[in-house]
């Protein structure tokens, strides 16, 4: 464990970050890998790979457009289909990789229900 190139303070900052929802769990193995190459700390890393948490406004804006461009999905949770939500997940992060899929999910699924 000594010899490991991340410290156990930075290993726990990057587990606190995916708690919180700042990043994902897929999101986090990229951090990981990236700071055991470089020997970098979580922040350097973190801003080098261009990764930011989606503000809440950002957020709602692409959950919105989203749902504009897709009708169908809107139509089917609103009959209780909630996985329909799931297949906006692609659109978003390929819109903007930083998007939380748990995050996204609940505001267009708060989004539908005031619809």
């Amino acid at each position: 464990i000594e010899a490991f190139s991340v410290s156990a303070e930075a290993l726990a900052e990057l587990v606190g970050k995916v708690a919180g929802g700042e990043l994902t769990t897929s999101r986090a193995r990229e951090v990981l890998a990236a700071m055991v190459d470089a020997r970098k700390p979580l922040a350097d890393v973190i801003q080098a790979m261009g990764i930011a948490s989606v503000d809440k406004g950002e957020l709602e804006n692409l959950c919105r457009e989203l749902l504009t461009a897709n009708p169908k999905v809107v139509q089917d949770v609103k009959e209780g289909k909630l996985k329909a939500v799931g297949s906006l997940i692609g659109q978003a992060k390929a819109k903007n990789p930083n998007v939380n899929p748990n995050q996204f999910r609940e505001l267009c699924v708060k989004l539908i229900e005031k619809m």
